[in-house]
């Protein structure tokens, strides 16, 4: 990835974050939907911005989605609960790419490095998953 670039990750569902991880190892600040595990990958204002959904999923064909197979209920990290998936507003996001001045992306860059090399990678993750599985 360029020195950059600031990927998007605006799911509706996102249980493990693996996209916003593999970015953050390469230097790229997050810009994430605040849904399921992403606010445990980016840190908001820190490596990346977690940004709220507030926008119905009635909107997500005005943006070429389709409402099938949507899944009921989403993890809220801010309320610690089970909710309706929402969207991030596209306002929204605009504003919070455009607030990432040169000098917040080296920071955020350099942040993201450290924090991601400290959590678990794929293959940890996995040997652990499967020494629980097996004891």
């Amino acid at each position: 990835m360029k020195p950059d670039t600031i990927p998007i990750v605006p799911s509706i569902r996102e249980p493990l974050g693996l996209v916003a991880q593999e970015a953050a190892l390469r230097g790229c600040p997050v810009i994430a939907a605040k849904v399921d595990g992403l606010p445990e990958v980016v840190q908001d204002a820190k490596t990346g911005f977690c940004i709220d959904p507030t926008l119905d999923l009635a909107h997500y064909p005005e943006f070429g989605g389709t409402l099938h197979n949507m899944p009921d209920l989403v993890y809220n990290p801010t309320s610690d609960s089970l909710a309706a998936p929402k969207l991030i507003d596209p306002n929204t996001l605009a504003k919070t790419i455009l607030s990432i001045t040169p000098e917040l992306y080296e920071t955020m860059s350099a942040n993201a490095i450290a924090f991601a090399s400290k959590r678990p990678n794929f293959m940890t993750y996995t040997k652990q998953l499967l020494d629980l599985i097996q004891n």
